[in-house]
């Protein structure tokens, strides 16, 4: 091969190197896309990780002259905010709102988010009703899901199953080849009104259809949540080896994405699950390593829970040197 190539006479070789044309740069909505994702990945982990990516997503977006993908980093932080519980949403979300376009739209459906999470039912169902009213949301594949997935997450709340089925039922054929994740989330949640109402069994068949459609699409943070509410479905009706086996897949895929809201929700349960089963004191780490992390987040009300059943654990086990309350 090399002597053969060495008998092309030199001008023709550079003459054939220059004719091939340079790798063409990505497109602008590629390289957006990238730092979405990014954006993305981060959301469960920190506000400040989220931040640090987004603002270099955005000073991109500025020089390329891309007003959507500025907007899109935008929301991803607005949502990073709601997540976290961080009050910076109410003022990332309202500068949102101000442009009247589909940025607008998903921010309403994150501040409803935000309404679910403190518990103000009205203020979320009356703003989702007003967003599946506004031009343009029809056609939107991601936004009609996202609204129905927090109206299903109220049915569930509220613990109305026919509603989260029928929700779930007109969401099922919305943008499914393009947001399997999403499709996920909203079985997931169809699922948690029928485990609310105290139907564990059939919430698990929802839990299952959803856990195979995070797997199919790699959505790790979902695959975590479906685990930890198959746990719950097989907590209620006393099957503990069934749910410890899947807590402790939701505390795993957590733990390595550094989901930190979501890993005392699970200490919490595994513990709650492993009692009566694994030794008082081993237990009892899982509740002091929970409450912690809860403590240290300022999540209140999940920490007040914790600190409760550990209190309840260790009236049960007549071991007051297994666990320093107060």
């Amino acid at each position: 091969m090399s002597r053969s190539i060495a008998l092309i006479p030199r001008f023709v070789v550079l003459a054939l190197v220059g004719c091939n044309d340079p790798k063409p740069p990505p497109t602008r909505t590629v390289d957006m896309a990238v730092w979405k994702e990014r954006a993305e990945r981060q959301l469960h982990t920190s506000v400040a990780d989220v931040r640090m990516v987004v603002d270099s997503g955005k000073r991109i977006a500025v020089q390329l002259g891309d007003t959507e993908a500025y907007k899109a980093l935008e929301n991803t932080l607005c949502e990073a905010y709601v997540i976290h519980r961080d009050t910076s949403a109410i003022n990332c979300l309202t500068a949102q709102f101000e442009r009247g376009d589909r940025s607008a739209s998903l921010a309403k459906v994150h501040l409803a988010t935000w309404y679910l999470n403190g518990k103000e039912e009205e203020k979320a169902d009356s703003l989702l009703r007003t967003i599946a009213l506004e031009p343009g949301t029809r056609g939107d594949m991601e936004l009609l899901l996202r609204n129905r997935i927090a109206r299903t997450r109220l049915a569930a709340d509220q613990r109305n199953t026919r509603l989260a089925d029928s929700l779930a039922s007109i969401g099922s054929g919305i943008g499914a080849s393009e947001h399997p994740e999403l499709h996920a989330e909203l079985l997931r949640m169809e699922g948690m009104a029928h485990l609310n109402a105290g139907r564990p069994e059939e919430a698990r068949l929802h839990f299952l259809q959803a856990l195979t459609l995070a797997t199919a699409s790699g959505a790790q943070h979902e695959m975590g949540a479906c685990h930890l509410a198959i746990g719950w479905s097989h907590a209620d009706v006393g099957s503990w080896d069934d749910a410890g086996e899947h807590l402790t897949h939701a505390l795993k895929i957590f733990e390595a994405m550094r989901a930190v809201r979501d890993i005392p929700i699970v200490l919490d349960a595994l513990a709650f699950t492993l009692w009566g089963i694994l030794d008082v004191g081993l237990v009892d780490t899982y509740w002091k390593r929970a409450f912690r992390m809860a403590d240290s987040l300022g999540m209140t009300v999940e920490a007040t829970r914790i600190r409760c059943n550990q209190a309840r654990f260790v009236a049960d086990a007549d071991s007051v040197p297994c666990a320093v309350l107060g």
